[in-house]
């Protein structure tokens, strides 16, 4: 369902010009895909920025990530991050060294008072 508008704002729109950045923008979006060894959908706006630099072309990196995002060739991330931790909280670790923790607990028979490790 359109949304409603009143009749002054739809008149509006349809006398609607785009503006000179918009204008710039759609230029850029069409010099990205002309970039030579530019493979959409996997090289970053860094790269993208780099390689119009050397053609002369001076574009900040935001506007160049803004008009890939916009057009759909975003970089491509090369490595996934994989999860180690599990969160459940009901899921318990068996302590196979039955070790105490805590200011209460003193394991007297395990390290009586005194010893010494002694590094070479």
């Amino acid at each position: 369902m359109p949304p409603k508008l009143s009749r002054s704002a739809a008149y509006d729109w349809r006398e609607h010009r785009r503006g000179r950045r918009e204008l710039a923008d759609v230029a850029l979006g069409e010099r990205l895909e002309g970039i030579p060894d530019h493979t959409p959908g996997t090289d970053g706006w860094p790269r993208v920025q780099r390689a119009l630099r050397r053609e002369g072309i001076c574009v900040g990196g935001e506007r160049v990530a803004r008009v890939m995002r916009r057009r759909g060739s975003s970089g491509r991330y090369l490595c996934k991050r994989t999860r180690t931790a599990v969160s459940d909280e009901e899921a318990k670790t068996v302590d196979l060294l039955e070790r105490a923790f805590g200011a209460e607990t003193v394991e007297l028979d395990r390290w009586p008072p005194g010893s010494r490790i002694l590094a070479g």
